[in-house]
């Protein structure tokens, strides 16, 4: 399993090698890295930036729904 350190490495399972946060594989020893924690990560963004995300997505059917 990959962990991450300080949110923003990813720790390779295989060789222990930190990988940036963007990769998916590790730099070191080619191994693909568990994202999972990155994505856990931006599921716990800020709620008014998924707001204003969600609005952008639906455009003007917020209007007709009363959001």
């Amino acid at each position: 399993m990959t962990t991450t350190t300080a949110m923003t490495k990813l720790v390779c399972a295989e060789c222990r090698h930190e990988n940036e946060a963007e990769r998916i594989y590790c730099h070191n020893c080619g191994e693909r890295l568990d994202r999972s924690a990155v994505s856990a990560q931006k599921k716990a963004q800020d709620p008014q930036e998924v707001h204003r995300r969600l609005q952008k997505m639906l455009g003007h059917s917020c209007l007709f729904w009363g959001y």
